[in-house]
């Protein structure tokens, strides 16, 4: 039935449909939208065709090096490992380090389904997985009978499905590949959360080497 799915490039509409639970931050204002972090229950059927559509994409994306090697396999302590060893060798050489930290707000709700499809086609993927995964795209439907909710979205890469994270990096890639062009630049990136650092012999030089140069990308 899954292969069945993927050669015919469709995902049925019933398991594209999702309830959403929605978990509250830390600290945050539970009065604003923001403070809390959504999260799909997809079903099961569904999610064992997300799994194998993104194992696929994940496999191509690899063999053809297009997306960032900063970015897999990495955990929060591996990212505060590479920063703590960068600032060591830094201080070995005798070099100042800055370092810039963002935080993408509502990363994965923001991305433009356009935009994951036009990548998908810059990164020349195999028809047959665009195809799939436009349709896992389209016609995406939040329910929750009790609320008497039930519509149609079209933006946002679902949380908690498999593809979701990395039709996410897809976008972000696009940004890491510009940092790198930065002279004298490390980037490293956990989920939604990037990492920029740099090391020079004295502070100022940053000015027009990685700051300035940060400001046009």
């Amino acid at each position: 039935m899954m292969n069945e799915c993927v050669n015919y490039a469709i995902f049925p509409v019933s398991w594209k449909q999702a309830s959403v639970a929605l978990i509250p931050k830390v600290g945050k204002d539970f009065s604003s939208p923001s403070a809390y972090r959504p999260i799909c229950l997809l079903s099961t059927w569904g999610k064992v065709l997300d799994k194998i559509l993104s194992r696929r994409l994940t496999f191509e994306l690899e063999k053809t090096g297009k997306l960032h090697p900063n970015r897999n396999g990495r955990s929060t302590l591996d990212a505060l490992q590479f920063f703590k060893d960068f600032v060591h060798s830094s201080k070995l050489n005798e070099h100042v380090t800055i370092a810039i930290s963002l935080d993408m707000s509502n990363a994965f709700s923001s991305v433009e389904w356009r935009d994951v499809i036009s990548a998908l086609h810059e990164d020349g993927v195999s028809d047959y997985l665009i195809f799939s995964i436009s349709d896992f795209l389209n016609n995406r439907k939040i329910v929750d009978p009790n609320l008497q909710i039930n519509y149609n979205y079209g933006i946002g890469v679902p949380q908690d499905s498999c593809l979701g994270p990395i039709l996410w990096l897809l976008i972000a890639d696009r940004l890491l590949r510009a940092m790198d062009q930065i002279k004298n630049c490390v980037v490293t990136m956990f989920a939604d959360d990037i990492l920029l650092l740099a090391s020079d012999t004295a502070s100022y030089k940053f000015s027009n080497s990685f700051v300035n140069p940060l400001r046009e990308n």
